[in-house]
């Protein structure tokens, strides 16, 4: 690592939404902000940097394709990539060139022949171990104790026969300042919203989820006209799911009402409420999520919190260990798996017509509040 302190360099793309959520998990840890790059000028920016005690010499101004700046890479560990998804590959990609750890938001790439070009580029050329893909889900207590809880009503109770997940999250005036993220260059919400797989991969422990339909909807039309929810149909496999086990994912942005909860229903009539908090509830606060078990009657049975590390907290670490050589990531093998409903559903999605009907609509919202699997 630069410089004599034993801190981590990082050089940051991307001072917004993203960068907001790691910031929190910094008070701590071996990590200092030591450049940024963005799309505003210094001065329209110099507040946040005069916070994070960069000055004009260490703030560059990306290209409109993306590009870095040379300088940019002097005297950092790794680059942290939060900038539009569409500019991912390009910063990923040129950081790993100049022989930097690079820590990338969300995705690699935003279609599969990019997808399948960067990370078949990331395995031959050794770059595995230092390619860090956040997903913040990951790192969720409740995903971490997941496959926990199941087991332990495996016996009682039996396999999950079916689920339904609600991810969704009511208007917010930001949202409707970033309809870029709703547009298929940016990924669009189904990528956005990459979480429900995160849990259901890593927390649940499935082996696959096979996407068989998919349905879009404009939840509020102040976002455009590009899908602002999905509900995705699926089937589902793994050692805690019964044998043709199905799932309903709902997500979106821009509803009435927001809600983030995996509900599983298991063999003898029962189910389990995940619920999890946001990030900006678990800052600073003991808040992790909550689990809780309804007998068939509707009537809870049991429950629990979890604790530990924030998603920041955990994500900041993890960085430290990536520039110290011990990637604690996911493998490109799980990426790509966690990666194949996304292209499932871009295939399935071509030609779909964009449900903009208020009645349909509403339906869609009642349906993914009520977790209606």
């Amino acid at each position: 690592m630069s410089g004599s302190d034993d801190k981590v360099k990082l050089g940051v793309i991307g001072l917004g939404h993203w960068f907001d959520r790691l910031e929190k998990g910094l008070a701590d840890s071996s990590i200092s902000i030591a450049k940024a790059m963005g799309t505003k000028s210094f001065a329209e920016r110099a507040q946040k940097l005069g916070e994070l005690g960069i000055g004009p010499g260490s703030y560059f101004i990306g290209s409109m394709d993306g590009s870095i700046p040379d300088g940019f890479f002097d005297g950092i560990d790794a680059v942290y990539v939060s900038s539009p998804n569409s500019l991912h590959y390009r910063q990923a990609v040129q950081s790993l060139e100049n022989a930097k750890c690079v820590v990338v938001e969300k995705t690699l790439a935003t279609n599969e022949r990019d997808f399948e070009d960067i990370t078949r580029l990331i395995s031959t050329n050794g770059y595995s171990g230092k390619t860090y893909l956040h997903l913040h889900y990951l790192h969720k207590q409740l995903t971490l104790t997941m496959d926990g809880v199941l087991s332990g009503m495996e016996r009682d109770h039996g396999k999950v026969t079916g689920l339904a997940a609600t991810f969704l999250e009511p208007y917010r005036e930001s949202d409707r300042h970033r309809k870029w993220l709703f547009s298929s260059r940016e990924g669009g919400i189904f990528m956005d919203w990459i979480h429900p797989y995160e849990v259901l991969f890593h927390g649940a422990k499935a082996e696959s989820v096979a996407l068989r339909d998919a349905n879009l909807f404009v939840l509020n039309k102040d976002y455009g006209a590009d899908a602002s929810g999905i509900e995705a149909l699926a089937d589902v496999s793994g050692r805690r799911f019964r044998p043709g086990a199905k799932a309903t994912i709902r997500v979106g942005k821009g509803a009435r009402s927001g809600m983030k909860r995996v509900r599983m229903y298991l063999e003898d009539g029962a189910h389990i409420d995940f619920d999890f908090a946001n990030n900006e509830d678990e800052s600073g606060t003991g808040h992790r999520g909550s689990w809780s078990l309804f007998s068939r009657d509707g009537s809870r049975v049991r429950h629990g919190k979890p604790k530990g590390l924030d998603t920041s907290e955990i994500f900041a670490r993890d960085i430290v260990e990536l520039c110290r050589g011990n990637n604690v990531g996911l493998s490109m093998d799980e990426i790509r798996k966690l990666y194949a409903p996304q292209w499932e559903f871009q295939h399935i999605a071509q030609g779909k017509e964009i449900v903009t009907d208020d009645a349909k609509v509403s339906r869609f919202v009642d349906d993914a509040l009520s977790c209606r699997a």
